[in-house]
């Protein structure tokens, strides 16, 4: 067996079925960076984490029970969006399923400032760095998924 047909035979056995764990996972771990790059771009981000997946939750320098609802629903939404990306990336090729991913992420800003500015009154702000957030999140997000989703050739051969 050469290493391309490895490759493809794992990325194959990765796209029957969705796996929550690594969904999980991923949603966790790129989570983490978007927590601390709090609008997507170091440039974006202030030294302070104040926002939820890019929307800034609060002004001016956070107590610990706002920077502790922050970091709540930023992983909340983080883990909510890992597995809505992972849903839709599952089946695809890596290449594909991180596209993918980028447009489900432009989805979830929609949803994000509909929840946000109508449903909780939110003030507007400026949604640029709120847009690349999500984009750049579920780029990322779709790409660990798929990643974390595909089991090494030797883990394989252990299980059977």
């Amino acid at each position: 067996m050469t290493r391309i047909e490895s490759i493809q035979q794992q990325d194959e056995a990765a796209k029957h079925s969705l796996r929550f764990d690594k969904a999980i996972l991923a949603g966790l771990g790129v989570g983490l960076i978007f927590f601390f790059v709090s609008r997507g771009l170091p440039w974006f981000s202030a030294e302070i984490p104040d926002a939820a997946m890019g929307r800034p939750l609060f002004s001016g320098v956070p107590d610990s029970g706002t920077f502790l609802w922050a970091l709540g629903v930023h992983f909340l939404l983080a883990l909510g969006y890992a597995l809505v990306i992972a849903a839709a990336v599952f089946r695809l090729s890596p290449l594909r399923a991180v596209l993918t991913g980028g447009l489900v992420g432009l989805g979830l800003y929609a949803l994000n400032f509909i929840v946000f500015r109508y449903g909780m009154g939110y003030p507007s702000v400026e949604e640029l760095p709120i847009i690349v957030t999500h984009f750049a999140f579920a780029l990322a997000t779709a790409g660990a998924y798929k990643a974390f989703s595909v089991e090494s050739a030797s883990a394989r051969g252990r299980k059977s």
